[in-house]
């Protein structure tokens, strides 16, 4: 496959942190074409945040699944999980908004 083909194939990487754990985030998964698309699936149908950054998604692929990450890319991935947290916090607190804002009022029992 030349290069220019394959820097235009779809590239997916799933990593996982936990925050009480030591350690650096985990590549879980990567892949290229299909793969990819099925991981970007999978995030989309588990409701998982996803990210587009394509040259952090490339240094990242070149990980062997279950590994850290590498230290070069400590720094992009802690600002895209302070971004990803941010976000869900937001987006959590909306969601309770919202679900506060249309339950259905209780009345008392014995009306």
């Amino acid at each position: 496959m030349s290069a220019e083909r394959h820097a235009s194939r779809k590239v997916a990487v799933a990593i996982s942190y936990d925050p009480e754990e030591t350690g650096a985030p985990k590549v879980l998964a990567a892949g290229l074409g299909e793969t990819a698309k099925r991981i970007l699936e999978l995030a989309r149908r588990e409701h998982i945040s996803i990210h587009q950054n394509t040259s952090l998604a490339n240094l990242l692929a070149r990980v062997p699944k279950g590994s850290d990450i590498p230290e070069n890319a400590y720094r992009l991935i802690a600002e895209l999980l302070v971004f990803l947290y941010a976000t869900d916090k937001h987006l959590a607190e909306k969601l309770a908004a919202s679900k506060r804002k249309y339950l259905p009022v209780q009345y008392p029992s014995d009306v």
